[in-house]
């Protein structure tokens, strides 16, 4: 009955004549090699009938997103599902081109600098090398989902057993395959909260000293989360309009749960660990709103929206500085930070697609406007 319901929910959430069908069934490699029976495929196209059962076995480069559904999620149940999933992870193979535009976004966010070109991935440094591998596969697996209708009781339950489970795979193995960056599901349901990971397909924190803030938690309108998961890959694949997505102005106030930080020989996780006091007092949604910039940011950002060079080793531009008591590396780190500017070649560049530079009431702002939420932010306050 629950594999049905939320097969009938995500036939719903999907859209018309786009060839999309919600199966059950398990998920075929180019080599042949199967995955374990799933509860719930969102696939394209035409897949193979397994005589005298309604399941089919689909290619994985056919599957948009692959769902476990659990009546009751607990310890024993996560780890069913979770290795479910995994052998999806395990067969999938990349059999097509990737979606650049998506890889981007979602490197520039994580580790705020410019997607390099493939030549160039080498230049990295290891963490940064390391989270771009993973972008890739993230790029060419379907997005794997555990749901869960009732369960842990609470946000704070659910992150302190999910914490537990994956270290205790490290505790008898501290390289347990199967538990890497890559392999954790995109979304787990459980009741009312969530457990997202931060890839950038669609959510994304970042944090600073090339840390990877891998895992976040939330609290509020888990259908959301799941659809917003669902349409980035749809959007990609058909390159459906960002106006799905609505204004795009409001944020989930996501909870930090797991920072990845990678090793040669396996992924290492330190948690968050907040009381459920704290959880509770970190608001459900956070409106977006643009970055404040002192005069000399301004002027350096506006530079940088005409197109101008800013050469950080240029005398003139660090005679500026100095005479406004301001210090480049300060400049930098905020800028950066905010996912404004990058350094490349000694030389400032916009991290941003579409930067528009304000002057409000409250003093200089600049922002990304790429998706008109720069425009929508002015209106609103305009409305106050």
């Amino acid at each position: 009955m629950y594999e049905g319901l939320t097969k009938n929910i995500l036939e719903k959430a999907v859209f018309k004549g786009l060839e999309l069908k919600v199966v059950s069934g398990k998920i075929k490699n180019i080599h042949g090699k199967l995955s374990r029976q799933i509860d719930c495929m969102l696939v394209i196209g035409v897949g193979e009938l397994i005589p005298f059962t309604d399941d089919y076995i689909y290619e994985v480069n056919q599957v948009i997103a692959v769902i476990e559904v659990k009546k009751n999620l607990f310890t024993a149940d996560l780890d069913s599902a979770y290795n479910n999933l995994l052998s999806v992870s395990d067969i999938a193979e990349p059999t097509h081109g990737i979606s650049t535009p998506l890889l981007r976004g979602a490197f520039k966010l994580i580790t705020g600098e410019e997607l390099p070109a493939h030549d160039d991935i080498e230049k990295l440094n290891f963490k940064k090398q390391m989270i771009y591998h993973s972008l890739v596969m993230e790029c060419f697996l379907p997005a794997r989902i555990i749901f869960g209708y009732d369960g842990f009781k609470s946000e704070y339950s659910l992150r302190e057993k999910f914490i537990e489970y994956i270290y205790s795979k490290y505790k008898k193995d501290t390289r347990a395959r199967g538990f890497g960056a890559v392999s954790l599901p995109n979304l787990i349901i459980c009741q009312e909260n969530t457990l997202i990971k931060t890839n950038g397909f669609p959510y994304v924190t970042a944090i600073s000293e090339d840390d990877w803030l891998l895992y976040a938690s939330y609290n509020s309108n888990p259908l959301f989360v799941f659809l917003e998961i669902i349409w980035t890959k749809l959007s990609t694949i058909y390159r459906i309009s960002s106006s799905i997505f609505g204004k795009d102005i409001d944020f989930e106030g996501l909870r930090p749960l797991l920072i990845g930080v990678p090793h040669k020989n396996g992924w290492e996780y330190l948690a968050f660990n907040y009381s459920e006091e704290e959880l509770n007092n970190i608001p459900v949604s956070i409106e977006w709103q643009p970055t404040y910039l002192s005069d000399v940011e301004f002027c350096i950002v506006t530079k940088l929206c005409d197109d101008k060079n800013v050469f950080i080793d240029d005398k003139d531009f660090l005679s500026f500085l100095e005479s406004n008591n301001e210090s480049l590396d300060s400049i930098i780190e905020h800028l950066n930070s905010e996912r404004l500017i990058y350094v490349v070649d000694n030389q400032l560049k916009l991290l941003t697609e579409e930067c528009h530079c304000m002057i409000t009431p409250k003093g200089f702002c600049a922002g990304e406007n790429k998706d008109g939420r720069m425009t929508e932010w002015l209106m609103r306050q305009s409305n106050k």
